[in-house]
């Protein structure tokens, strides 16, 4: 709606906008939001080309966020149980609440430094943190398997090759 001065004049305010500056704000008010929650920026430019140890700065402020949070999670939890218990007049056992956290790491630099530890480090602990195993005791049981099948197909080549020679003499 426009209002018309009694002469018949029309005059129309427009308020520019400096989209550079809305910008350069919005860019500001993003920064201070992950800066203000221990967040981590996936759209920065140079996220890309971080390093492992790089990327584990990075999610720092974030993991002892996490942590601090499950600290409060599990006496929540813990309370809550014992308030249970005690309404439903039962005895209260104690519980431990556990929660799995994905860690950024450079599984490559992870295996190098496992294939480097042989040796120094027993074979369990090696597999025990390695990124790609999950059970422990049947990956152990599975490289058991395959180093006795190896030595039954090695020594079973053995005797075939003493047959063979004897054979030929």
């Amino acid at each position: 709606m426009a209002f018309v001065d009694s002469d018949g004049e029309l005059d129309i305010k427009a308020t520019p906008l400096d989209i550079n500056a809305q910008i350069a704000h919005l860019e500001r008010l993003r920064k201070d939001l992950y800066e203000a929650g221990s967040c981590v920026d996936t759209q920065s430019n140079d996220l890309g080309n971080a390093s492992g140890e790089a990327l584990k700065f990075r999610y720092a402020d974030l993991d002892i966020d996490v942590k601090e949070l499950g600290i409060h999670i599990k006496h929540f939890m813990q309370s809550l149980y014992k308030f249970y218990a005690d309404w439903n007049k039962q005895d209260y056992q104690d519980f431990e609440v556990v929660f799995n956290q994905d860690v950024v790491i450079n599984e490559s630099e992870t295996v190098n430094n496992l294939k480097a530890s042989v040796g120094l480090i027993s074979n369990e602990t090696i597999v025990a943190n390695h990124p790609y195993v999950n059970d422990v005791a049947a990956e152990l049981e599975l490289i058991e398997k395959e180093r006795q099948e190896t030595e039954q197909s090695y020594m079973a080549l053995v005797e075939k090759n003493q047959t063979t020679d004897l054979n030929n003499i």
